[in-house]
């Protein structure tokens, strides 16, 4: 199994534990419902685990959402991540970019589904990248119209524990 798949693999079984949460009722989200129709229900610790990041990451997403001074969101390693079309912000809050950098194979099979589901959004940019690979990624977001000047807000749930330390200490050092 490759880095790339194991970190893959991760991001799967985290998308399951949350899809279990949501069928459960701990929070709603339908675009992740949409990702994963038939995911099975966790143990109930999982579930408690997952609603107190769900919350925790919320809370933050709504005060940042609530600043009138960020107008990019940059998701790494975003993975299953349905935030954009979970708030429906390309409706609620046009003119905000959502970059998200993952391998493309993840972005792809998110931005097909979901795109089929509630439509294209210009302010919605996957950037497929390994963000191992510091030179390659910041040529493809600058490529896909990400501003380095313009206030963002970047997000980085688990995926930095997933890397190895010196790719780690670049990642944290470029942003």
């Amino acid at each position: 199994m490759t880095d790339a798949s194991r970190v893959i693999a991760t991001d799967d079984q985290a998308a399951l534990s949350k899809a279990s949460c949501v069928r459960l009722g701990y929070w709603e989200d339908e675009a992740l419902l949409k990702l994963l129709p038939k995911a099975k229900r966790r143990s109930p610790i999982i579930n408690a685990g997952y609603f107190v990041r769900f919350k925790v990451i919320s809370d933050i997403i709504n005060k940042v959402l609530n600043s009138t001074r960020i107008v990019q969101f940059l998701i790494l390693g975003a993975g299953s991540d349905t935030i954009y079309w979970r708030l429906n912000l390309a409706k609620k809050r046009p003119g905000i970019k959502w970059f998200e950098i993952d391998f493309e194979k993840n972005l792809n099979y998110k931005q097909s589904v979901l795109e089929k589901e509630y439509g294209k959004s210009e302010e919605y940019v996957p950037v497929p990248a390994d963000l191992r690979n510091i030179p390659e990624m910041e040529k493809k977001l600058i490529d896909k119209g990400f501003d380095m000047q313009k206030p963002t807000f970047v997000l980085s749930e688990v995926v930095l524990v997933r890397v190895d330390r010196e790719s780690n200490n670049l990642i944290v050092k470029f942003f």
